[in-house]
């Protein structure tokens, strides 16, 4: 039996990610006025030669009036392995307020060889190479640099009602200066405004003000996210009641932490209210005029429509606003998407608009994620991560993590992540009913082997990672209280050597 037909016994199916990238349609969504200017720098090949790390590129990036600066690579090469302490290191520096971003080459493939937003005109590029690592190369290729600009208001009624707010769910999407916000799924992903997401590539939380002029500011590198465009799911925005994108992020290069480990709080999705007496809450980043440009404002207002998918509102937004969540206040519950405007200063309009959570096609994706999203989590809820993982170095310790409630007739997964990217990867999974944690192949065996799924192949993936994940429904026959324990088992196989390696143990125990 092979091990895809061992898998359709035992409910799984092998789950591979895909980019759906959407062109981008306007709406409550702004781009902010950042210039694309040619800058053109090869470093050409620098090695470390000496017996000490040193700084072997070091060149500063300038632009008189900018407001911020970001840089586009067409080659960054990074010697060493990031997998150790032998590989390289790019570092940026904002020489207006000291913001520093660090990147390995794992996260410059994250960030697809571009950088971070830096505040101020002038920043300076380095790499520190450890001794005797091999070559480095960097090669520049443009900036976008940060004008000057303003956007006029738009709102319900003559007066603009929002108010600054710190919800940390909520972040600004760039470049597009839509607003995203995080949710309580496995992956602890986001979801925004499909018009909004055909050029996406950072998450901001943590907006400070905008300058006095307008200007926007960004907030420190640490606040940063790059946004797995694997993960991407949209139908590009079809209009009021239509229009949704849900995504995930690479954890931050600087901390190593995802958003939800950094912030703390997601959102609960849930179904939208009746809409008498009911009130509305949209937190977003739109326009405004001064320091509150497109920083984080909130406003409520009642709720004048719910037919399907379609969510209507008298709530204050102006552009910027695309993708806000459609909050519930009586609960606090996610309902929808922020998409249109619809309210005029003038009033006597139907209000802003809003895709429902309810919409089928945004019900699909999440129950379908991609990469990032599709991992899952690292434990907790049912699971319990046991340890027992092995590393050979230099290539780390495989990670396996699992998502879902364990719910009878529920959907769960299991998702291995080796931290390298390379062929020839296969895995073994091994399924036990106790605990065994016994000595096996230089590492530990963690569950009785009751159930083994051998050869299972592991995908290379964006990131510079491999995983595998299996996804099937959880058997309404397991008896409350009652345990499964699972391991991955990967095997590289290598020009005259095979290195077999072991994922975590994790426990599961049924609600």
């Amino acid at each position: 039996m092979t091990p895809t037909e061992i898998c359709r016994r035992l409910g799984f199916s092998l789950f591979l990610p895909f980019a759906l990238l959407a062109p981008l349609l306007s709406a409550q969504n702004e781009f902010p006025p950042d210039l694309n200017t040619p800058f053109e720098i090869d470093t050409g090949w620098v090695s470390n030669t000496s017996g000490e790390p040193a700084v072997v590129i070091s060149f500063p990036v300038m632009l008189e009036n900018a407001r911020s600066l970001r840089l586009y690579f067409s080659e960054i090469a990074l010697s060493g392995s990031p997998y150790d302490r032998s590989g390289s290191i790019l570092r940026i520096t904002s020489l207006w307020d000291g913001g520093q971003q660090r990147m390995n080459a794992v996260h410059a493939e994250q960030w697809q060889n571009s950088s971070g937003y830096f505040n101020g005109e002038a920043i300076l590029v380095e790499v520190l190479a450890q001794p005797h690592t091999g070559p480095n190369r960097l090669v520049l290729q443009s900036v976008d640099m940060g004008v000057p600009f303003s956007y006029p208001d738009s709102q319900c009624g003559p007066n603009d009602d929002r108010i600054p707010s710190q919800d940390p769910r909520a972040a600004r999407l760039m470049p597009v200066t839509c607003t995203s916000w995080m949710i309580a799924d496995c992956g602890r992903c986001f979801l925004s405004a499909g018009h909004c997401v055909g050029n996406i590539n950072t998450v901001e939380f943590n907006v400070p003000p905008s300058s006095s002029g307008g200007s926007i500011v960004h907030p420190p590198l640490e606040d940063q996210y790059p946004v797995d465009q694997a993960s991407i799911q949209s139908n590009g925005g079809q209009g009021t009641g239509n229009d949704w994108a849900y995504f995930g992020c690479f954890a931050n290069s600087n901390t190593g932490l995802t958003p939800i480990e950094a912030m703390g709080q997601a959102f609960v999705l849930g179904n939208p209210p009746n809409p008498s007496g009911s009130t509305i809450r949209i937190t977003g980043y739109g326009s405004d005029t001064g320091s509150s440009n497109h920083i984080q404002q909130t406003h409520t207002g009642p709720m004048v429509t719910n037919s399907g998918t379609l969510l209507q509102y008298q709530v204050d937004t102006t552009g910027g606003s695309s993708g806000s969540p459609v909050i519930w206040e009586d609960t606090g519950l996610a309902i929808g998407i922020h998409t249109h405007a619809g309210c005029s200063t003038g009033g006597g309009s139907s209000g802003n608009s809003g895709t429902s959570i309810l919409n089928a096609g945004l019900q699909a994706a999440l129950d379908n994620p991609q990469g990032v999203c599709a991992i899952g989590a690292t434990g907790g809820g049912p699971f319990t991560d046991l340890g027992g993982g092995m590393n050979q170095s230099p290539f780390g310790t495989p990670s396996l993590t699992a998502c879902g409630t364990l719910q009878p007739n529920s959907q769960f997964s299991l998702a291995l992540t080796l931290p390298f990217s390379l062929h020839n990867l296969t895995s073994t999974l091994v399924v036990g009913l106790s605990n065994l944690s016994a000595p096996f192949k230089g590492g530990v065996l963690v569950p009785t082997p009751d159930i083994i799924l051998p050869g299972l192949t592991v995908t290379t993936s964006g990131g510079g990672s491999s995983k595998i994940i299996l996804q099937g429904i959880w058997p309404s026959s397991v008896p409350s209280g009652a345990s499964s324990y699972f391991q991955h088992w990967p095997q590289l196989t290598l020009p005259g050597q095979s290195i077999l390696l072991a994922s975590n143990g994790l426990q599961a125990i049924a609600p």
